[in-house]
């Protein structure tokens, strides 16, 4: 500070651009808000994206959220079916039908030898210490869930199954 009459005080250092906020870089937002100390816009020229191996990938993206998204991951929902198919696509349904069948270890809650045995016609034995709980499943095949494509053969096939259930 200078004072009334002296030369005024040589002006200091510029205060650094504080870096940008990888928070906001992730997801578009911060949870700190105003409170933050990072930087929330994009200053032209930003080190930090010429540095990024992902920065070219991620063009036409859209910026911040989607700019450093999560991997895509697979949905559990629908796994077992996704497995049968699998499967029969696999090894074929004479090869899985012949014999025995199928002999599932450890097989939980008996979805998949419940779609095996219903939807596919391939018989199964489940080895586990655990009973098997198969009503949501049943609950589900009865309301036509498993056969939402109305195919002649799905039709057939349902019809089968259902008087085998009832």
């Amino acid at each position: 500070m200078s004072r009334e009459g002296e030369a005024p005080d040589p002006p200091g250092p510029l205060p650094a651009t504080p870096a940008l906020c990888r928070h906001w870089a992730r997801r578009g937002r911060c949870d700190y808000g105003d409170g933050c100390r990072f930087r929330h816009e994009r200053v032209p020229g930003d080190d930090a994206d010429a540095d990024d191996p992902r920065s070219s990938a991620m063009d036409g993206r859209r910026e911040g959220a989607a700019r450093f998204g999560r991997r895509h991951h697979a949905r559990n929902r629908n796994k077992a079916g996704d497995f049968r198919r699998w499967l029969v696509a696999t090894f074929g349904f004479e090869t899985l039908a012949s014999g025995a069948g199928v002999l599932d270890v450890a097989g939980g809650k008996g979805e998949l030898a419940f779609e095996l045995r219903n939807l596919s016609g391939i018989p199964v034995t489940v080895v586990d210490p655990r009973p098997m709980r198969l009503e949501r499943y049943v609950r589900r095949f009865r309301s036509g869930m498993y056969h939402r494509n109305q195919s002649p053969a799905a039709t057939k096939l349902r019809r089968r199954l259902d008087s085998t259930l009832a």
